[in-house]
């Protein structure tokens, strides 16, 4: 049946015949992990209209149990995703083609129970299951409607969001207890979808006020970073400007450095998007002066941006930037400097002389610094900065430290250096 179909495939798709005609091919030879290869190849990459659905019923399905696992978890995810983009089925349909594929895993494990009497050599399929049921929580936040099964009781409850997010909140709770580590793909794939499900919320006016949208974003968008390769990224550039975005009005958060040293963000310059590294560099400088440059210049743009609008409160990027300049400050000062008037601190920031230590009370209680605040002499004395991913600028600033106490230790022993040779006489 399995060839019967394939063939069929061949002559009804000429543009994708040799890579039908090596699938075919591969097959016949029972070689499964190259097959598999061909096969995600031919998902891909295919420019063809092939309805994989139903290639996956009539042609992969017919040899599935020769395959590894996690890799036909990723089979049945890309094909469901390249379909519901090609609107060959929609979000229902794909929620229905992952839960026949979860029926078949859930199957084979079964029998697997009844065939085999030692535990090891039995069939675990977790991580395939978690792998499929990310796909359908996407498809879950993707409904326009859900029916709830209690109308009076569960409708609330059953908002695309709410659903989406329970099924992603079973997924990580079964990857933390799962006695296997599971492998970069799942989590790669869990963080993709939670980027997406936060992403939805940019609008909304449901979620609690303590829970930002973009915090959430930014956070699951940089795990989804840190476990794909950035050459399986799609759309580097959307990616690039909704993280610098985000970061830039996620409440909180104040640490750029490791934006600073990420690749994906040089895929904004030369673009129509450079504007936004431009303001995140000031950002991770910590510069005032170029900020306001900046923020003048672009100052349409930063006004009309959708992610920017959503901002809470309206004011944040001033108040960041001036808290960002004053942890500077603290951290560029020697150990024995860190007695900073309020005068300086009103220079740097740039903030109004009344407002000065509120906007250090502010950064104590963010625990960006901690120190005494000296209200008769009007000074802070900085006993602590938050430690954070340093840019190759503040590193070669921290250079300079250690060479200076370097030289400090050298100076202090040569000048005790004859009193103790006089103790030693």
């Amino acid at each position: 049946m399995a060839l019967t179909y394939i063939e069929k495939q061949i002559s009804q798709f000429p543009e994708s015949a040799d890579d039908l005609g090596k699938c075919k091919e591969l097959y016949q030879k029972n070689l499964w992990h190259q097959l598999t290869d061909s096969l995600e190849r031919l998902i891909l990459n295919s420019q063809s209209s092939i309805d994989f659905i139903r290639f996956e019923a009539q042609f992969i399905r017919e040899f599935r149990k020769y395959l590894n696992s996690l890799r036909y978890g990723s089979l049945v995810v890309q094909i469901a995703q390249r379909s519901y983009t090609q609107a060959i089925i929609n979000e229902i349909q794909g929620i229905d083609f992952c839960e026949q594929a979860l029926s078949a895993i859930e199957a084979e494990e079964e029998k697997s129970k009844e065939q085999q009497h030692f535990a090891d050599k039995k069939i675990d399929n977790t991580q395939t299951k978690l792998l499929v049921k990310t796909q359908i929580a996407l498809f879950e936040m993707k409904r326009k409607v859900v029916v709830a099964v209690d109308a009076d009781a569960a409708a609330a409850m059953n908002t695309p969001f709410k659903v989406a997010k329970r099924k992603l909140d079973e997924i990580e709770s079964a990857m933390q207890q799962s006695v296997r580590a599971c492998p970069p793909l799942i989590y790669s794939r869990y963080h993709f979808v939670c980027s997406q499900l936060w992403k939805s919320q940019q609008h909304s006016d449901t979620l609690p006020s303590d829970i930002s949208w973009a915090a959430m974003f930014y956070k699951h968008a940089m795990s989804y970073l840190g476990y794909t390769a950035l050459s399986q990224i799609e759309n580097t550039l959307q990616w690039a400007d909704d993280i610098a975005l985000t970061a830039l009005i996620a409440p909180d958060f104040y640490d750029f450095g490791e934006l600073s040293l990420h690749p994906i963000m040089q895929t904004l310059k030369g673009s129509e998007q450079e504007w936004v590294l431009d303001i995140l560099n000031a950002f991770i400088e910590a510069d005032v002066n170029a900020y306001n440059t900046v923020a003048s210049k672009y100052a349409q743009r930063i006004a009309s941006n959708d992610i920017l609008r959503t901002a809470a409160p309206s004011t944040i990027l001033n108040e960041k930037i001036r808290l960002l300049s004053l942890v500077r400050l603290a951290f560029d000062k020697s150990s024995f400097e860190r007695i900073i008037s309020f005068a300086e601190i009103e220079r740097t920031t740039q903030c109004s002389a009344d407002k000065v230590e509120y906007l250090v009370m502010k950064a104590m209680s963010l625990k960006l610094l901690r120190g005494i605040i000296d209200e008769t002499d009007r000074t802070v004395n900085v006993t602590w900065v938050k430690p954070s991913i340093l840019d190759l600028k503040q590193i070669d600033g921290l250079n300079k430290k250690v060479q200076l106490w370097i030289n400090k230790i050298e100076q202090t022993q040569k000048e005790i250096a004859p009193a103790i040779q006089n103790l030693l006489e």
